[in-house]
């Protein structure tokens, strides 16, 4: 389906006469767009969507750093960045951590495993991973993976951040 969007690499008038460019899926993350126009080269490029597969804010509630996810955790894109920010907050000194989940859409067997990885690596170093507001289909993930009898899940955040214990609060 013809999409009409901005090419950096087409001449302004180009684009006001609307050139209709074609985006087809290629491998991974890349793209391959080509012009209606026969004369023009076609390119091909890493195009962005508008929104990206997960995108993390970090907060903090006493001594807790809450981890608010929101998209899709998937294989490269979403299991790194998770990986990147919980490795930050670890460098940062962060020994408790909670990983609100409740934004989450999607998650495949790669989230699952940066789940597990980052419960092993933080319980290694004597800290506490714990997540919270965990979308039903995810908990499912969890259960049938058996990772729900190691990793604690809560259902609101007071609770959640009560378990820590210590200066802990909402």
């Amino acid at each position: 389906m013809p999409v009409l969007f901005y090419c950096p690499r087409c001449r302004d008038e180009e684009f006001e006469r609307q050139v209709k460019h074609e985006v087809k899926r290629t491998a991974g993350r890349s793209f391959r767009y080509t012009s209606d126009n026969p004369g023009a080269p076609p390119a091909t490029g890493s195009l962005r969507r508008k929104t990206v597969s997960l995108e993390t804010s970090v907060r903090y509630a006493g001594d807790v750093a809450i981890v608010d996810l929101a998209g899709r955790i998937v294989l490269n894109d979403g299991s790194a960045t998770m990986r990147e920010t919980i490795a930050k907050l670890r460098e940062g000194g962060a020994n408790k951590i909670l990983i609100n989940l409740s934004a989450v859409s999607f998650m495949d067997s790669s989230g699952l495993g940066e789940l597990a990885s980052a419960y092993a690596r933080i319980n290694k170093a004597g800290g506490q991973l714990k997540l919270v507001n965990i979308p039903v289909r995810i908990l499912d993930l969890l259960r049938i993976t058996k990772l729900d009898s190691i990793l604690t899940g809560f259902s609101d955040e007071p609770a959640a951040l009560q378990s820590f214990g210590g200066a802990a609060t909402a």
